[in-house]
């Protein structure tokens, strides 16, 4: 069963990573994934639906970044989600902090060397400097792969003027030590508004009692994301196909979110899952079981629990560590609902960069993992 699991997994992850370089949510690529999603549920015998939801959309067509002064294009850089365009010619302007309010910056090209971690950091930051009339605003990929910078170190959906982009470390290193050359910025891009839908295979029970399984099908834009999250797409679907031939007391929803690739502001939640669990909180969900960001080489898998209170007492639950809330199961979690998460936990965060490749997955790893979360829930069903 494993081989024939893993070669699913396979077909699957090229199948939505390939045709398109980028499954960012109201994209071209996003919306054939959830296409191939729902064909793929329809072939099993599930019933299909589609539920609808505002999000912030993102067309990305050119970046072009140059020092002038020595001929040669700046190392290991990339726009960043909801950037907007610039043309922008000049000298590197480098802060570490706060800009006092008389420095003038109209026009020009910051560099940002705070390491402040944070996305909402990071977003206050770009919102700030396009409102001071800056062209472009430029963020270190600390927390990341060294080599390759992410797409979202700043991804704020207020945006919609100046241009963010991040450098991996040769990058930083080039920009730091050769600020006073001329430089050339031209990004093409232009955030905007637009819907998007989670994807949702039913099969019907008997009983007022559900479980919901989840994955994202959106992505880090301009990334394969073949982790991050085809790898849980991959296992949503083929735990949907294990448990196609299930008749019995529970509902099951196999739910492919979009739109976890960005902070939302307003609720903290990913838009995606947390449109769903607005629509069906108050349903008698037992559990969620999520798959996000796995089959990483050189990573370690843990099961990762939510509102562990919930868990029967004559239950065994396998050995787990306490969930942080960090992506799909946060709404979930908010509204008390039984967390579970089969999650890597790696030496190599490839994540959100252009490392995040189909050669970057474990496809074995990733069968034994539908099996384990298969097993895993038929004996929580059974006990709840």
């Amino acid at each position: 069963m494993n081989n024939a699991i893993e070669a699913a997994l396979r077909s699957h992850t090229e199948k939505i990573c390939l045709p398109y370089n980028s499954r960012h949510a109201g994209s071209e690529g996003e919306r054939a994934a959830a296409d191939y999603i729902e064909q793929v549920f329809r072939s099993l015998g599930l019933k299909t639906l589609r539920e609808e939801y505002p999000v912030r959309g993102w067309k990305f067509r050119s970046e072009s970044f140059e020092n002038t002064t020595r001929g040669c294009k700046v190392p290991v850089f990339i726009t960043n989600y909801f950037s907007g365009s610039c043309d922008a010619t000049g000298p590197i302007f480098i802060f570490d902090e706060e800009i006092p309010e008389d420095v003038d910056l109209s026009g020009r090209i910051c560099f940002s060397h705070s390491l402040a971690g944070s996305p909402r950091v990071y977003n206050a930051i770009a919102e700030e400097l396009e409102r001071r009339g800056a062209a472009a605003v430029i963020f270190l990929s600390e927390g990341h792969c060294q080599s390759a910078p992410s797409t979202k170190v700043v991804r704020s959906t207020k945006i919609t003027k100046i241009a963010t982009l991040s450098v991996a470390a040769e990058g930083a290193f080039f920009l730091t030590s050769h600020a006073n050359d001329t430089y050339h910025l031209k990004v093409d891009a232009e955030p905007y508004d637009t819907f998007t839908c989670n994807v949702i295979g039913r099969i019907d029970g008997t009983t007022s009692k559900k479980a919901v399984f989840g994955a994202h099908y959106d992505a880090a834009p301009l990334t394969m994301s073949a982790g991050d999250d085809c790898a849980g797409t991959s296992m949503l679907l083929e735990t949907a196909r294990l448990f196609a031939d299930y008749r019995g007391e529970y509902t099951l929803d196999f739910v492919a979110f979009s739109a976890e690739e960005y902070l939302e502001v307003d609720t903290d939640l990913p838009p995606g899952s947390g449109d769903y669990v607005k629509r069906h909180k108050n349903e008698d969900i037992k559990f969620f079981m999520n798959y996000d960001d796995y089959g990483c080489y050189f990573a370690e898998p843990k099961l990762a629990v939510g509102n562990d209170d919930k868990i029967p007492e004559s239950f065994a639950m396998p050995e787990y560590i306490q969930a942080d809330a960090g992506g799909d199961d946060k709404a979930f979690m908010k509204e008390g609902f039984l967390t579970l998460w089969l999650r890597d936990y790696k030496i190599f965060r490839v994540l959100h960069t252009a490392l995040d490749t189909i050669e970057t997955r474990d496809f074995p790893k990733m069968a034994v993992g539908v099996l384990e979360c298969y097993e895993l829930s038929r004996s929580l069903m059974e006990s709840m």
